[in-house]
């Protein structure tokens, strides 16, 4: 997993809490 292009902290959480919440939603 190689990240060309530098991004904010903030966009990384915000993708992550979606793949986790888009985790929860399809095991709920």
């Amino acid at each position: 997993m190689t990240i060309q292009q530098p991004v904010t902290l903030d966009e990384v959480a915000r993708k992550m809490i979606r793949n986790l919440h888009r985790i929860s939603t399809s095991i709920w």
